[in-house]
């Protein structure tokens, strides 16, 4: 500090000098007791230049050590929140060992169990393999079965057409079987069996131009000519005696004056008790109420033996009974009226009639599918008979 009054302002009070502590020192912005009275204060003199810079450097070395303090406080604190990141690090640390070591073990696990699965899916795959295989074999076999049934089915049918065609003359019936044959040998799908099916269609053809009669159509004719006969009449007695041709009749038929005309009067009269008809035909007995029941029983029964005839086939049969019947009726009723007319036309139209036409055997169709069995070796699973 300077001596010299002359240096320091009128104005400017008395600093303290340097060596005084701070602490002496009031605070900034406060005012003294004495200041606080106007009247008795008394302008202040103006601050040295070192006091102001002492007290900046305090403040500086305040700020310092606040900063330092602030410095510590939060290197403690950063201190504090790496440990306590530290401790939580190795916490996780351990935590993803021990999961990686779970991890591993799990991993380990799963590959094992993917190995067994693998080794399955071979075994598996293996197993399908064989059964595709199997599956395969016997589905070949199934169509080589499938074949030879389809084979073996259309010989039977061959077989009952021939056999319905023989026994009962059934035509139509063999035609249905032969046709059968044919849609089972179509589904055999072999190129040899078109032989086969070609003799089939040959059979087939020749059966439906048999020219088959009306078997039923003439059944019920002769059912209705059965119910006729009850109104056949019989042949009647003739109502005039043909009149007496002896030569020796007296013409005139006068009584006999002479002894000596007595003898052949005698004779004429013996002539007349003997009568000869002349008939053109042979003499037919007439019949009594019991015989005419009777023939009319017979009658039936010979046109139903025809009708039987007719659906067995039998010609020799039919044509017999219609003959039979024929000279029955030409006997024993009278041809005159119109229902014996009617029933002998019928009957005479019926007796033309081929009921038993040749039939042509299902031969060579049989031939083909036995030489077919035999080229191929596929014999019948099964022997079938109709």
């Amino acid at each position: 500090m300077s001596d010299k009054p002359d240096d320091k302002p009128a104005d400017t009070p008395e600093t303290a000098p340097d060596d005084m502590p701070p602490e002496s020192l009031p605070p900034p912005g406060t005012e003294s007791p004495e200041a606080s009275e106007p009247e008795q204060v008394e302008p202040a003199p103006a601050p040295a230049r070192p006091q102001t810079a002492g007290r900046l450097g305090v403040v500086i070395g305040v700020l310092a050590l606040l900063l330092a303090l602030a410095g510590l406080g939060g290197a403690w604190q950063l201190w504090r929140l790496q440990q306590d990141l530290a401790g939580r690090i190795s916490g996780l640390a351990s935590d993803t060992e021990a999961r990686f070591g779970e991890l591993a073990g799990s991993l380990e696990a799963l590959r094992r169990q993917d190995e067994a699965l693998r080794q399955q899916i071979a075994a598996v795959q293996s197993e399908q393999k064989n059964v595709a295989d199997a599956l395969s074999e016997l589905l070949r076999r199934s169509a080589h079965l499938q074949k030879q049934w389809l084979v073996a089915e259309a010989r039977y049918l061959i077989r009952l057409a021939g056999q319905r065609l023989s026994l009962t003359r059934d035509v139509q019936t063999a035609i249905t079987a032969l046709r059968a044959a044919d849609r089972r040998l179509q589904e055999v799908g072999d190129p040899a069996i078109l032989p086969v099916r070609k003799a089939l269609a040959g059979d087939i053809d020749a059966l439906e131009q048999v020219p088959m009669p009306d078997v039923t159509g003439m059944a019920l004719k002769l059912g209705a000519l059965i119910a006729d006969v009850d109104r056949l009449p019989l042949i009647r007695k003739p109502d005039k005696e043909p009149a007496d041709t002896g030569a020796d009749a007296p013409a005139d038929g006068k009584p006999v004056d002479d002894w000596r005309d007595l003898p052949a009067a005698m004779w004429s009269d013996l002539k007349k008790l003997i009568i000869i008809r002349q008939h053109e035909g042979g003499v037919k007995p007439l019949l009594s109420p019991e015989q005419h029941f009777f023939l009319v029983q017979n009658l039936k029964l010979q046109l139903e033996q025809a009708r039987l005839a007719l659906l067995q086939g039998n010609r020799e049969l039919w044509r017999e009974s219609l003959d039979t019947a024929r000279q029955w009726l030409e006997t024993w009723f009278d041809k005159d009226d119109a229902t014996t007319r009617h029933l002998l036309d019928s009957l005479q139209q019926l007796a033309t009639i081929d009921i038993a036409p040749a039939l042509p055997m299902p031969t060579r169709s049989e031939a083909a599918i036995a030489e077919y069995l035999t080229r191929t070796d596929t014999g019948a699973p099964a022997e079938m008979s109709p």
